[in-house]
Order: C-alpha cells, then sequence, then structure tokens
C-alpha cells in the first residue's frame, strides 16, 4: 500500500466524465463515469473500484474491488446524504454549507457525538473547469477507498442536481 500525503488535488476539466487526482503535478489516481450510466471506475495508486448504482425510490451503490467482490455499500438518501458501509464501520458523507463547495467524509463511531472527521474536501474553483484539495486528517488503511468514494459522491450529488434543474428549467 502506498503512503499517501495529507492533501491532494482533483481536477474535472468541463465537459469531461473523468476527475483527476493529483499529488503535485502527478496524476495518481481517477474516477471515470462511464457514458450512459452512473456507474464509475476509480482507481488511487494500487486501488481500483467500481461503484455500481442501483435501485429507483430507495438507491444504493456497491463498491466492488478488482476482484469484481463487494468490499463496501453506500446507501443514497434524500437531500444529498449517504452512508458508507465499510469493513463493518459506517461513515456519513456530509455537506457542509449551502452551495455545497465542502463537504466531509465522517466516520460514525458507535456510542459517541465526537465523531472524527476523516477527509475534508473542497471545490476552489467551478468556471470551465471544477477543481478542489482534498486533506485526509485521519489516515487509515482504508484511506484509498474512504478518498474515492468521497470524490464519487460528490460527483453523484452534483450530476443529479444538474439532471433536476434541467428538468424544472
Amino acid at each position: 500500500m502506498t503512503t499517501l500525503p495529507s492533501r491532494l488535488q482533483w481536477v474535472n476539466a468541463a465537459f469531461s466524465r473523468t476527475t483527476q487526482l493529483l499529488e503535485g503535478e502527478k496524476v495518481i489516481g481517477e474516477l471515470k463515469r462511464e457514458l450512459f450510466s452512473a456507474d464509475v471506475t476509480a482507481r488511487l495508486n494500487d486501488t481500483e473500484l467500481r461503484f455500481d448504482v442501483s435501485g429507483f425510490l430507495k438507491k444504493q451503490v456497491d463498491i466492488y474491488d478488482r476482484n469484481n467482490t463487494v468490499i463496501a455499500v453506500i446507501e443514497l438518501h434524500m437531500g444529498r446524504k449517504a452512508t458508507l458501509h465499510l469493513n463493518g464501520e459506517t461513515y456519513i458523507f456530509k455537506k457542509n454549507g449551502f452551495l455545497s463547495r465542502e463537504w466531509s467524509l465522517i466516520h460514525d463511531l458507535p456510542d459517541t457525538e465526537q465523531d472524527p472527521e476523516m477527509i475534508h474536501y473542497t471545490t476552489v474553483r467551478t468556471f470551465f473547469k471544477k477543481e478542489g484539495e482534498l486533506t485526509l486528517l485521519d489516515p487509515s488503511p482504508q484511506s484509498d477507498v474512504l478518498i474515492l468514494t468521497g470524490l464519487f459522491l460528490r460527483n453523484y450529488f452534483v450530476r443529479r442536481q444538474a439532471q433536476k434543474a434541467a428538468v424544472i428549467g
């Protein structure tokens, strides 16, 4: 397992289905959405994942590893909320602020209200390309999966919000 720096950048060019993860100028990972699907393939260092979105009213995302084994499940809730279940642990996707420029992945510990923020994500520019950075606050053996999941959720909810706006407008 490759050691991750505490800060990474992410970039999504205009009209691109790919979000790149960078350490400085070096691309170390990416998320790529399939053309006519909500499904996404992702990689970061040695970790390769596939996010498989299913369901109509009650949406769920199964996360598969490179061996096509389900390693985690995301429950998608109304209001841009999500819960990740990974290796017996629960993580909460939390949007910070009205414009969704910041969000967090929080480890939901049992029997406490002091749940630690694992990763903090920020959008820094959104004109022709969306870009931002993430800060790994509490490294763990699951960090690659958590980083990719947080970016997947951000992209999923932003895309869903844009689709709703297109239907309403």
